[in-house]
């Protein structure tokens, strides 16, 4: 009995183990070369097909592509805003083109905007994320992140509570009392709403003066900003749809804007959020 040098014995002495040591080997090499091809392929399809046309047609376009290829919504969502706005400050080259100094020049351009680091780091990840994650294109290659911004602090029990007595709404005694009762995430509450489920007729079920079914109970939630049948709890004053996180913002720096100047007073949105739960005393 003779050994193949792998431990292996070969008891019919004709060298099968190192036959088929060979030929483990050869299908190891094989799948190595079918990996590599599938990748070049996957590598030029990404270059020239559906991405850099979801560039060019806009971020609703890219949005969805980069759903496609694993990003979660809100974040597709924002990178697609990024690239876009990169793409678009730049004059819309071609894609090809591309350079290490564009990238440069761009986070420039937002500096001079007065853009936080917040907003630079999120649009280098962008940059990053696509075009050279997806496209190989190495235009941020050595390029490091600005530093985090720093964490902003809490607001007070006072100061929340001088938020809240500042809601001349009930819409902006809403915003403010999710904010800081449930910690929820602006861009969460925009798109909170209730299904419209319309009543179906069950045998046996009690029905209205009219002869209908009683509509059924329809559970609060978070749906897409363009999803249809939902009764938004923020709905937008201009048309279909709830108003944008920019627009919630903005709500809440008014409401300080009014307490401010004699509490001095400066919070927001997230700094709400961190509050905890807080309430008017029953004779405010």
């Amino acid at each position: 009995m003779r050994g193949n040098g792998m431990g292996m014995s070969d008891m019919t002495g004709l060298g099968t183990g190192r036959m088929i040591e060979k030929g483990a080997t050869a299908v190891a090499v094989e799948c190595v070369r079918a990996t590599r091809a599938l990748y070049r392929i996957l590598r030029d399809a990404r270059r020239e097909g559906g991405l850099a046309e979801a560039i060019e047609a806009g971020p609703e376009a890219l949005e969805r592509i980069l759903v496609g290829f694993g990003y979660r919504f809100a974040s597709a969502r924002k990178y697609a805003r990024c690239v876009w706005r990169f793409y678009d400050a730049l004059g819309r080259p071609d894609l090809a083109h591309l350079r290490d100094d564009d990238v440069v020049s761009y986070l420039a351009y937002l500096c001079a905007l007065g853009r936080g680091n917040a907003t630079l780091r999120l649009h280098l990840c962008a940059i990053r994320a696509v075009f050279d994650g997806l496209m190989e294109l190495g235009i941020t290659t050595g390029m490091r992140h600005v530093p985090r911004p720093r964490q902003r602090p809490p607001a007070t029990r006072e100061e929340a509570l001088a938020v809240l007595r500042a809601c001349a709404t009930s819409r902006e005694r809403f915003i403010v009392g999710q904010l800081t009762g449930t910690g929820i995430m602006p861009g969460q509450l925009c798109i909170l709403g209730i299904p419209e489920i319309p009543p179906v007729p069950v045998p046996g079920e009690e029905t209205n003066s009219a002869g209908a079914a009683e509509p059924h109970p329809a559970s609060l939630g978070v749906f897409p900003a363009d999803a249809s049948g939902i009764h938004w709890l923020l709905p937008s004053p201009k048309g279909r749809g709830p108003i944008s996180t920019r627009t919630l913002r903005r709500i809440v720096r008014r409401i300080v804007a009014r307490v401010a100047a004699g509490a001095g007073v400066h919070v927001t949105c997230t700094a709400l959020r961190k509050a905890g739960p807080v309430a008017l005393p029953a004779s405010a």
